[in-house]
Order: structure tokens, then sequence, then C-alpha cells
């Protein structure tokens, strides 16, 4: 028969038992919260520390869709493949090293640069410097029908982010009959802005335009220093003139005399 003391005893042993793994249990817990807390830091410091500008080249002559694209030494090879790496966040340039064409429709949601170079004589030592380079838009995208939109052109559906085109022939498309989305770009309370550019639109592209405004948005569209092609006049901003609407549904503001 065991004694009181001997009871107290055992007791005593079975709650010292229960404390060490008690501690040993909370000594865990502090040690899996501390790995947690690192590596969400870690993450934030990755965040915080995310480049704002990205670039990449585009060269279809000696380029791959395997490489990073992002340098001079390792381009892609279509604009298509760059499109789907733009992040959502700061500001993308395209470096186009050749004349590219465009077959996707892709929703923007950070600013986009296009850019025509070519390799050598840079200011300042920069390893590439401006050069006209033509980009062609498809007629019908490569992903069309799109969701939400049916059957669109080659372009991109600008979500309150800019894209502006510098040293670069944009070539609109000819899109068939039963194409819903004629228009390359539209603009949802944004800018399309081109510089050093020249507008060129094929015979017949009665159903296409360069732009167009979402009803109930703002949008500017500027053309400076370049030039329209015969049949671009007419076709640059779909359906809308300068200034804003009688509804007050949108406001367009451009340096042209002809959309």
């Amino acid at each position: 028969m065991t004694t009181a003391t001997e009871a107290l005893t055992i007791a005593a042993g079975r709650l010292d038992a229960a404390a060490t793994a008690m501690l040993a249990i909370r000594d865990q817990v502090a040690a899996q919260l501390a790995q947690q807390t690192g590596a969400t830091q870690t993450i934030v410091n990755n965040f915080l520390a995310r480049p704002l500008n990205y670039a990449f080249y585009i060269d279809p002559a000696t380029g791959a869709d395997t490489n990073d694209g992002l340098s001079l030494d390792t381009p892609f090879k279509g604009l298509d493949y760059a499109v789907t790496q733009i992040p959502r966040d700061g500001v993308t340039t395209m470096l186009l090293l050749g004349d590219v064409t465009l077959s996707r429709y892709t929703t923007l949601y950070a600013p986009l640069v296009v850019f025509g170079i070519q390799r050598g004589n840079g200011a300042l030592g920069a390893p590439y410097s401006a050069y006209a380079r033509t980009l062609t838009f498809a007629s019908e995208a490569s992903n069309s029908p799109v969701a939400g939109f049916g059957r669109v052109v080659a372009g991109f559906n600008c979500a309150s982010s800019y894209v502006r085109y510098q040293f670069v022939r944009a070539v609109m498309g000819d899109p068939i009959a039963g194409i819903d989305v004629k228009a390359h770009h539209n603009l949802i309370g944004t800018s399309l802005q081109m510089s050093v550019c020249t507008l060129d639109a094929p015979k017949n592209t009665s159903l296409c335009s360069f732009a167009d405004i979402a009803d109930g948005s703002q949008a500017q569209f500027l053309f400076a220093s370049g030039s329209l092609g015969p049949n671009a006049p007419g076709r640059l901003v779909r359906g809308k003139a300068a200034g804003a609407s009688g509804a007050g549904d949108y406001r367009l503001v451009t340096n042209l005399a002809t959309l």
C-alpha cells in the first residue's frame, strides 16, 4: 500500500515531467515563430528591395525566349513572350533590337514603354542608341477570343497604366468582320503617348483604330515629333473627338488636329 508520502512523491514527479514537456512545447513554438517571423521579414525585405523599373531586350534575329531578356547578350526573341513577363508594378521598358509583331491581347496593370534601339553608338557610353523599329499589330490576337472581350485585335487593355512608344513605326492591323474589340489600345483613365514615331495603317482599315476610350473614363493621347501614314488619319481614336463629351463621360486631350 502506497503511503501518503510516496503518493505525493509520485505526483510531484508527474507534475515535474508535465512541466518539462510544457516547457519543451513552449520552446518549440517559440522556435517555429522565430522561423516564420524571419521568413516573413525576408519576404518584406525582398519586396522593398524589388526594382521599380524593368527592361527587357527583344531581338527577333538572335534572341531566344529561353533567355532572361535582361541584357543585350540575352535578349528575348519575341515581343509576345516578353509581354507575358511584365510585372504588375514599376515601369517596364521593351527595347526592340529589330522589327517585331505583337500577336497577343494583354491587360496591363503597370506602365509600359516600347523603345526602338540599335547596338552601340549610345550617348554617355550606353551600349545602345535610339533607332526606329517597326511594330506590327496582328489583325486578330493569337489568344482571341478573350474572356470578357470576345474576339480581339492584338494590343493592350490599359487598366490605369499608360503606354508610351518612342522610335517606333506602328502598323495597325486590318481586322475582318466579326472582331468585337477593334482598337489596339483600350484606354481606361490613362494615356497613350507616341514620340518620334510613325503610325501607319494598311488600306481598307475602316474597322480598326489605334485606340479607344472606355466610356466613363478620361484619357489622354499625345503624338509628338512624328508622322501619320496616308491611311492613319481618322483611325487614331475610335469614335471620339478631342475635348470633352457633352455627357461628360470622357475627356480626350491631344495635340493632333486629325484623329
